[in-house]
């Protein structure tokens, strides 16, 4: 991800795996701290998700974060993404 005010990369976003045949990947993004709580990430893995379910023509796009980091779980929630559970660990 760029911050274009910036001109810096300041995080990233994007599939980490990609199943073609299930029509299914997984979201995943991290940003620098400094960047937290602005919408930064909210706004990147909308794009990249819209362009799954557009482009790539998933029918599922799956993510997860460690229980403790609420704002990732915040983005998920954003994106309309529903909890599932947890996973052992």
């Amino acid at each position: 991800m760029e911050h274009k005010a910036h001109a810096k990369i300041i995080g990233t976003c994007g599939f980490l795996y990609w199943l073609p045949n299930h029509a299914r990947a997984e979201l995943a993004y991290a940003i620098g701290r400094e960047y937290w709580n602005q919408g930064l990430t909210t706004e990147g893995a909308r794009a990249v998700a819209e362009f799954g379910f557009r482009t790539m023509n998933l029918n599922r796009i799956e993510a997860r974060c460690e229980i403790p980091n609420i704002g990732s779980a915040r983005v998920m929630e954003k994106l309309g993404m529903t909890f599932e559970g947890t996973e052992p660990k």
